[in-house]
């Protein structure tokens, strides 16, 4: 047996040497049986202390790659958890399982995290807190595969408790998570308000005239005009402004967002990827609260305009056809806001929110939060599965936004109109003589040029607003059997008033389809 066993082992050291020899043991001769099994365990021996040292201490002494984790000295400490130590099954020993070898990974990843990423260099697991553990891993020469179960699920235990403790206490990782919710994510309400009241003028700049110290400067004003000025500094001063790069013909608006900055340890759960995804998250959120806002711009402007309606009576058609378009725009936005803050955001947050109270070591933190990001952006369209959904929308943002800037235009040009007709029926009082008709005839030209140019702008983004919404919401129908694009469906027609407007179109599609069918016909084939 003992050349067997020699033959056997050539070439082989480690783990793999060991599974070799465990491959003999369950011979049926009692003898040769127990020869085995005490070669197994002195051939084990290394691998079992090495075990112990990597789960109490986090240490590896292992200069000839015979155990079975596998340390990646080229990666820094700052990928220590994702990249600096993985299993080799090449020389995991065939009486450990897969499961618990990972166990023993994560908790000797843990043991290191804890000492060099968290800065608690003196820390190790209490052996108080373990039985015995060098002969009753063997039982008669046989490996005792339930007590190293037992024992490493009790080290595990301890190691990743206290891993999560330090990152929620003295790191206070949720506290920075519920920050990102606030300020990338949109939370902080009266904080958004604010920057929509006092960023506007500096994002209407073009993009390669945006000074990045003037908006930090603004972003200083809104955190102090609002509740975040009672966020703990710890928190706050991380708040930063980022800068997209920009493209030809971008304004702010297009480049600028908001950035939360974190470091180790933190980034292990706060990635880059995540933080790029959070931007990504932000610059649609940011998008659409800055249609609602323009929105509620064009309302005001409409206000303003009915105190000259006196003077400049025929703009009131055009003004009464521009508040039932931004009726209805507001009806689409609010709805989409109202789904995005209750149905994507709320909703996942309360889930993500319970996951990570009750994690019980850091890849749950992590998949927890990845989850949360995930579902995100899964729901708010921002997925290649929903890539024309989300450009869809693109265009309807690009739609109001151009709707008030024909609204800024109507204002200006009305309001130019007022004062001119003001100054002239000042004049004419003035010099106390009528109006002649040379006069009307001009006050006809100009009318008739301020109703031609808004009447044509207002009809064709009317017209195509239609067309677009109709399309999103045939899309949203037809797109996708996702229980959140069907609630989505819903609530942006709630009324069905687009779906009756659908049919009606379509009914009266058919009838003129079928006139001119019959038109068509010989006059004795006509029904």
């Amino acid at each position: 047996w003992m050349a067997i066993l020699v033959d056997a082992a050539v070439g082989l050291k480690g783990g793999a040497l060991v599974s070799s020899i465990k491959s003999y043991v369950e011979t049926g001769h009692p003898s040769v049986r127990q020869f085995i099994g005490s070669m197994l365990k002195e051939v084990a021996a290394p691998i079992i202390d090495q075990i112990k040292l990597w789960m109490t201490e986090g240490e590896l002494q292992d200069n000839h790659g015979e155990f079975f984790i596998a340390e990646d000295r080229r990666v820094s400490f700052e990928r220590l958890w994702t990249h600096k130590y993985k299993i080799n099954f090449s020389m995991l020993p065939n009486f450990l399982t897969k499961e618990l070898a990972e166990k023993i990974l994560l908790t000797g990843k843990s043991i290191n995290f804890i000492k060099k990423c968290c800065g608690e260099q003196d820390w190790a697991l209490d052996p108080a807190v373990q039985p015995p553990f060098n002969d009753e891993v063997w039982t008669q020469d046989a490996f005792n595969f339930d007590y190293l179960t037992t024992w490493v699920d009790n080290a595990s235990k301890v190691t990743n408790s206290e891993l999560v403790s330090i990152l929620f206490k003295k790191f206070k990782i949720k506290q920075h998570i519920q920050c990102i919710q606030k300020y990338l994510l949109l939370g902080q309400g009266d904080f958004m308000e604010c920057l929509m009241d006092i960023l506007p003028s500096e994002l209407s700049t073009p993009a390669a005239r945006l000074l990045r110290q003037n908006l930090i400067a603004l972003v200083d004003t809104a955190v102090r005009s609002s509740n975040a000025q009672y966020e703990e500094p710890e928190f706050l001063n991380r708040l930063d402004v980022k800068l997209l790069e920009p493209s030809p013909g971008d304004d702010g608006w297009d480049i600028f967002s908001l950035d939360y900055r974190v470091d180790p340890p933190l980034n292990t759960i706060l990635s880059s990827k995540a933080m790029r995804e959070y931007l990504r998250v932000f610059n649609f959120l940011w998008r659409m609260k800055r249609v609602e806002t323009s929105l509620t711009e064009v309302w005001i402007l409409h206000l303003q305009s009915s105190k000259v309606l006196k003077v400049v009576p025929e703009v009131q058609e055009v003004l009464h056809v521009s508040q039932m378009l931004r009726h209805e725009m507001l009806h689409f936005i609010r709805n989409l806001h109202n789904y995005f803050t209750m149905e994507v955001l709320e909703s996942s947050w309360k889930v993500f929110m319970v996951g990570l109270d009750s994690a019980s070591d850091l890849d749950q933190l992590i998949d927890h939060h990845d989850q949360f990001l995930d579902e995100i952006l899964k729901k708010a369209l921002l997925i290649p599965a929903y890539d024309r959904l989300y450009k869809d929308l693109g265009k309807l943002f690009t739609l109001i936004l151009r709707f008030k800037f024909t609204q800024d235009a109507l204002q200006t040009s009305v309001w130019e109109e007022y004062h001119r007709r003001e100054n002239m029926r000042n004049e004419r009082e003035l010099r106390d003589i009528e109006e002649d008709r040379e006069e009307d005839e001009d006050y006809d030209d100009q009318e008739s040029k301020i109703c031609k140019q808004a009447c044509s702008e207002l009809k064709k983004i009317q017209v195509e607003y239609a067309q677009k919404i109709d399309e999103f919401h045939q899309n949203l129908i037809t797109g996708s059997s996702e229980d959140h694009l069907k609630s989505l469906a819903f609530l942006l027609d709630f009324n069905e008033y687009y779906d009756k407007k659908r049919r009606k179109e379509d009914t009266e599609f058919d009838y003129a389809e079928d006139f001119e069918s019959d038109r068509s016909r010989p006059a004795g084939l006509r029904p």
